[in-house]
């Protein structure tokens, strides 16, 4: 390790990004030099450039993102150009250098003058070389460069990596003395809650990362190899997403354990192979529509539960897309969708009385909280809003609800991303 804390003690990435993101509104509102830059230092992956923007947004902030481990020292330093002006009583040159302005320079103005506090974030700063480091050292000291001052609405923070796998150089304790340096982990609830269900992120992973016991797979020690993190679990999903529509992966087992193997660890990629193994293989098209199951088998009942789930949701896009939400219109395409509800509220009765508390939870938070928009009339409808609008003309089964407020007296990790979707269908 290049640079560690001695305690070794660390908090959840969002904890730390608050932290940094207090400090900096200190400088910038109290103008008080004295505060520390932020340095939050983690494993490759683990979503600081991307969270740092949500909450960066959180807090009403402007924020940009600068890789100064990835550019040359021309491109941020301020070049000299001299002068050589003719002293007229003399005839002889006086030189004289004026320091050009360096272009971030520039761009951090132009951002600042959006935003009443900008934060900006010195992505891979641990790739700095220790030329690099001076010019931050000056940045830090006098909130300029070479007489180059940045506007008064602004405030740095940095983020890295401290292992000589991710090519960390040596931090030079002069640039140390000058930040507050601390180890993050991302919360992979949090990140699930916040970034995954938010944009989408193909079902299939998500669900697999959602179960507990996958857990030691979202954030996997630093290795030269693949390693599961939130940014390559990220690549898998939307890569599935993309070349699902040329590949049938429930059939090419090869081209999609490629594709895994690519993103994450030889272990992650066999407990994902297998949990899709079991998955490909549920008949969810017999199962819906002869409303017959066997209850599956400890290894099996994950994800047969996620497979009836994405099947439903396939439907109600379906639906969705065919009627345009015109019921009456399509009494065939209604009725279809009508006894898929039944058969998926007799499921997730099933689940409930075999004490399946966190599945069939995560099973209807999949389901509320899917990514799908319907728009009509220039008006978007969320799935929670579909579901809603469907069990007001008695659509779903009476069941279903019963279910979901059953559910919400059980205790599990999705419990409060289900309850929040509750609130908003009652």
């Amino acid at each position: 390790m290049i640079f560690n804390q001695n305690n070794g003690e660390q908090i959840t990435l969002h904890e730390g990004l608050q932290i940094a993101i207090d400090l900096c509104l200190e400088r910038i509102r109290e103008n008080y030099q004295e505060t520390p830059i932020p340095y939050m230092i983690s494993g490759p992956g683990a979503g600081k450039t991307k969270l740092s923007n949500v909450i960066a947004k959180q807090n009403n902030c402007g924020f940009m993102s600068i890789t100064m481990g990835l550019k040359t020292y021309d491109e941020v330093s301020c070049l000299p150009y001299i002068h050589s002006n003719i002293d007229l009583n003399t005839n002889l040159a006086n030189p004289s250098v004026e320091w050009i302005k360096a272009e971030f320079i520039d761009q951090i103005w132009k951002e600042s003058l959006k935003h009443k506090e900008l934060l900006v974030l010195l992505d891979d700063y641990h790739l700095c070389s220790s030329e690099m480091q001076k010019i931050g050292n000056e940045l830090f000291t006098y909130h300029a460069l070479h007489g180059h001052k940045l506007p008064p609405n602004c405030a740095f923070f940095a983020a890295g990596n401290a292992s000589t796998k991710s090519g960390a150089n040596v931090i030079l304790s002069s640039i140390i003395s000058r930040m507050l340096p601390y180890n993050v982990y991302p919360d992979k609830k949090y990140w699930i809650e916040n970034f995954a269900q938010h944009n989408g992120l193909n079902s299939t992973v998500l669900s697999f990362l959602s179960r507990e016991v996958n857990t030691p797979y979202f954030f996997e020690p630093e290795s030269n190899d693949p390693t599961g993190s939130p940014r390559t679990w990220s690549h898998l999903a939307h890569s599935l997403d993309v070349l699902s529509r040329r590949i049938n992966f429930k059939k090419d087992f090869n081209t999609l354990r490629l594709i895994v193997s690519g993103c994450v660890s030889k272990i992650a990629t066999k407990e994902f192979m297998d949990f899709y193994t079991i998955y490909s293989k549920v008949p969810v098209i017999d199962i819906y529509k002869t409303g017959e199951f066997l209850y599956p088998s400890e290894v099996e009942k994950y994800a047969f539960i996620i497979a009836v789930t994405d099947h439903l949701i396939s439907e109600i896009i379906s639906f969705c897309e065919t009627t345009k939400m015109d019921s009456k219109a399509f009494p065939e395409e209604t009725n279809k969708l009508k006894n898929t509800f039944t058969v998926y509220s007799k499921i997730i009765e099933t689940y409930i009385k075999h004490s399946q508390n966190e599945l069939s939870n995560l099973s209807l938070v999949n389901l509320f909280k899917h990514k799908y928009n319907f728009v009509k009339n220039e008006k978007s409808f969320s799935m929670a809003d579909i579901l809603f609008r469907l069990s007001k003309v008695n659509f779903i089964s009476p069941h279903l609800f019963s279910n979901i407020s059953n559910a919400n007296k059980f205790k599990s990790e999705y419990i409060d991303s289900l309850s929040s979707e509750l609130k908003k269908i009652k």
